[in-house]
């Protein structure tokens, strides 16, 4: 057997516990996802803390809706539009 020969399956022979694996795109997307939702929390938070003191959320508290209707009704859908800006910028593609 020749050199060249023996060089190439030494290299591809490796057993499974000599071979190293670079982390994937997977684990990229999970750590970016921790450490990139303190921002957007902190938008959310502040939209969210502005909302409820709106004139309609409190006229709703009034009239005797409870507070999924008033966080689903009224809340979500305007908290909804700063997020989707602010993920615009932030998306690299």
């Amino acid at each position: 057997m020749d050199v060249a020969a023996r060089r190439s399956r030494s290299c591809c022979s490796r057993s499974p516990r000599q071979r190293h694996r670079r982390p994937g795109l997977s684990v990229l997307i999970i750590v970016i996802g921790f450490l990139g939702w303190a921002s957007v929390g902190r938008i959310v938070r502040g939209q969210v803390l502005s909302i409820k003191e709106k004139e309609y959320v409190e006229a709703a508290r009034s009239l005797g809706a409870g507070p999924w209707r008033i966080m689903f009704i009224d809340i979500l859908p305007n908290v909804i539009a700063p997020i989707i800006v602010y993920a615009t910028p932030a998306d690299p593609g």
